[in-house]
């Protein structure tokens, strides 16, 4: 797979989970074909075409549906169908039914053990890692700004549609990341310190000032005491 197309994996992937966040509805062709369409128009970028967006798309759909629980059904996959094979034993006429194999589904308990979640499932494939999201990326550097606002108070945050493009732009690097403990402990204290870094800020300030008004207040204290001295 080439850089370009692991690119355009990576972006279609975080659509998929942002549409599904907005409870978009994949059950019939005409409703995926509209979703690739609408793709396709937001990523200019990526300079490929419907046809060639709609080979992987099935696909990574499956597997952000599968890590999300979503049943088949809801994204308009047809459950494949189990009818038992009868064996006929002509020597004896006795019948033995033998059950067809059943599909391995990923995430279950299968020959080599249980599919850890986030990992490749095909050698080859790039680690995803399950718990980045593009919402990820926009609060980390939301955080940061925040946290910057309380120096430089005339800086500006990262707006709606601001947010968006720089969370999919993220998306794709930190959903690499494979060592647990950055998304576990790193960006959650990052986000945090984002949200009370300016409360910090500005309770230093209004000390600050206080105490700027006090010893205002006792200078002219002292001159006028020193008037009426005089």
């Amino acid at each position: 797979m080439s850089d370009i197309e692991v690119s355009q994996a990576d972006l279609l992937r975080t659509w998929i989970e942002k549409r599904l966040d907005e409870k978009y509805d994949y059950s019939k062709p005409s409703f995926k074909k509209n979703d690739i369409k609408e793709f396709v128009k937001v990523h200019p970028e990526l300079n490929t075409t419907e046809s060639k967006v709609a080979k992987h798309f099935p696909g990574i759909l499956k597997e952000v549906a599968d890590r999300r629980g979503i049943s088949n059904s809801e994204i308009g996959i047809k459950e494949p169908k189990t009818s038992p094979s009868v064996v006929s034993n002509q020597s004896d006429m006795n019948s033995t039914i033998t059950p067809v194999p059943q599909p391995e589904i990923p995430g279950t308990v299968g020959p080599t053990g249980p599919q850890i979640p986030g990992q490749p499932p095909v050698p080859g494939t790039p680690y995803v890692n399950p718990n980045i999201t593009s919402q990820t990326g926009s609060s980390f550097v939301q955080g940061v700004l925040s946290a910057l606002k309380t120096l430089l108070p005339t800086l500006e945050l990262l707006s709606d549609d601001e947010k968006r493009i720089v969370g999919e732009a993220l998306m794709p690097p930190l959903s690499r990341i494979q060592d647990e403990r950055i998304t576990l402990y790193v960006f959650p204290i990052l986000t945090v310190a984002g949200v009370i870094g300016p409360k910090i800020g500005k309770a230093v300030k209004e000390k600050k000032k206080t105490k700027q008004e006090k010893l205002k207040k006792q200078k002219e204290e002292q001159e006028e005491k020193e008037l009426k001295e005089e």
